[in-house]
């Protein structure tokens, strides 16, 4: 902890100093909770969660150089660590074409089936590298070159009680360059745009002291990646394609794939159209493990629904990133007047043998969504509607059957048919009311014992909001699925949001949240209940 004030204060001496010459911005976080979390299958498991975090991001520059520092203290986490360090320090040249950066670096190739490096403090996850990047900009081509330490974490969830998860380090070797060359000027292309490019990247993790729960999973042996990408856009059409292949050197040795289709039409006013194509085979972490999920620095497009819906929103399909082909189309569309339309199909299974497209035999574990909704207005007054079906059957609950001898009835999967409705009440033009219902019908087939469960799920909240100083806001889920003996089967939250001022909000959070599943990086986690009070608060200077 000194040596996190003498940075702060050594930090801000040194803008003090030279305020006039540079630029100097802060941007401080703070979240604290205070309650109860619940684990274990029956949710029996109740152990105190207390965390007080904070962490300052601090920008310094002047003309070509920059300064990113983040300064931060827990006690404990989140995720129950101690901390109290200069966890992100970089420092960046820019000048004319040339970019370069050295320390704690986040980038992106392509669209992310080669290396996605980036954080999302609410997920938990952070893939940075530490090292170096340089980044070169012409008029008929970009590069990128990187190169350092990857210090992958997560939680150690190996026991039913969290109160016994701990933090685990990966230490990853990585290096890589990426580059697009844009053809539409050497072609002399005047009504479009034409761009090829390609990506390699090289990983390797240390071995750990001793096997600890998931490391199958998510350690990486010496692991290459090489990709080709096109990218154009003619006659309001957009296409992007990107194929990589991908050679683990486990034993056994995989070779495996990863591509990944976009196309778009927005040639009408009011209509969009966009079909997207996935197809993953031994692209995961440990291609000889079929759970495993993408190495902690990629994330290709999961080409799933990304619901509203809350009661879908907490629980996605999770993409297999060894197996897996599957696709999704949306239609957009405001053509009729006062109506905004959406209707969006998702498919995706295992492979069946050779096949392009994805397979509806329970065998293949089908995940089928079918999402219509329509908005419209009422006056000042605003309207939607939405429903539809969604199928799962996820490969952590199917992961010991013997894919090549799958009996009737074996396949654990979920089926869940979804109505919401979302009425915005406009009182002035400064506030409003917002009130939302959604109501789900769940059938919960459970392989092992070829039994049915079946119950309902409702969700209900109403919000007001005056946008210039916050909101207030009340929700609440029942359902009518069997809970243990002695537990509530409703969970009821009271939120508020203030703005202090344009610099300052606050966020309050008092009540009980249900269990669920955050996805980010290509990989999901288990989110365990809680029931108490969280606040956070997040001022720039």
């Amino acid at each position: 902890m000194k040596r996190l004030v003498l940075y702060t204060l050594l930090l801000i001496g040194t803008a003090s100093l030279f305020a006039e010459e540079v630029e100097f911005s802060v941007k401080n976080y703070l979240k604290y909770g205070d309650g109860k979390e619940y684990a274990g299958e029956k949710k029996d498991i109740e152990f105190s969660r207390r965390y007080f975090e904070n962490w300052m991001d601090l920008n310094i520059s002047k003309g070509e150089l920059s300064i990113d520092l983040r300064l931060e203290a827990a006690q404990k986490s989140q995720k129950g660590e101690e901390i109290a360090d200069l966890t992100k320090k970089s420092i960046t040249y820019e000048k004319d074409n040339l970019k370069v950066t050295a320390g704690d670096f986040y980038t992106i190739f392509g669209r992310g089936v080669v290396l996605d490096l980036r954080e999302e403090k609410a997920n938990f996850f952070d893939n940075k590298i530490f090292g170096g990047k340089a980044e070169y900009y012409s008029d008929f081509f970009t590069l990128q070159a990187i190169g350092g330490k990857g210090i992958y974490r997560y939680v150690n969830d190996s026991s039913n009680n969290p109160a016994d998860h701990y933090i685990v380090e990966l230490n990853n070797t990585i290096y890589g360059s990426d580059v697009v060359f844009g053809l539409s000027d050497m072609l002399d292309i005047e009504n479009g745009s034409l761009s090829i490019g390609g990506s390699y990247l090289f990983m390797e993790g240390e071995e750990a002291d001793e096997l600890i729960y998931l490391y199958e999973e998510n350690f990486i042996e010496k692991t290459e990646v090489f990709s080709a990408n096109v990218s154009a856009n003619f006659w309001d059409i957009d296409f992007y394609n990107e194929y990589a292949v991908k050679s683990t050197h486990r034993s056994p040795r995989q070779e495996g794939w990863a591509n990944y289709t976009s196309l778009s039409y927005f040639g009408v006013k009011g209509l969009s159209l966009t079909l997207e194509y996935k197809d993953y085979y031994k692209f995961g972490a440990n291609p000889n493990i079929i759970e495993s999920s993408f190495t902690p620095y990629q994330n290709p497009a999961q080409v799933v629904i990304d619901h509203t819906a809350h009661l879908l929103k907490n629980n996605p399909h999770v993409v297999n990133a060894n197996d897996e082909i599957g696709f999704q189309f949306q239609l957009r569309t405001s053509l009729i007047e006062n109506f905004d339309i959406a209707l969006i199909t998702a498919m995706s299974s295992l492979h069946d043998e050779n096949s392009l497209i994805p397979s509806s035999d329970d065998d293949f574990l089908p995940y089928f969504d079918n999402w219509l909704e329509v908005g419209t207005k009422i006056g000042k007054h605003g309207l939607a509607l939405g429903g539809g079906f969604f199928k799962d059957s996820p490969m952590g609950k199917n992961s010991e059957l013997d894919f090549g001898d799958i009996e009737d009835g074996s396949v654990t999967n979920y089926e869940r048919i979804t109505g919401m409705m979302e009425f915005n009440y406009e009182l002035s033009s400064k506030d409003g009311l917002k009130f939302g219902f959604e109501g789900q019908s769940v059938n919960h087939h459970d392989g092992l014992t070829d039994e049915d469960e079946k119950y309902e799920d409702y969700y209900g909240s109403i919000e007001y909001a005056y946008p210039e100083y916050g909101y207030v806001n009340v929700s609440i889920i029942k359902t009518t699925e069997e809970v243990p003996e002695g537990t509530d089967d409703y969970w009821l939250g009271y939120e508020i949001g203030y703005n202090i001022s344009e610099n300052h909000k606050l966020e309050l959070y008092y009540g009980r949240e249900r269990a669920g599943i955050k996805c980010s990086g290509g990989s999901c986690r288990q989110v365990p209940e809680f029931d108490g009070f969280k606040l956070s608060l997040v001022s720039s200077f």
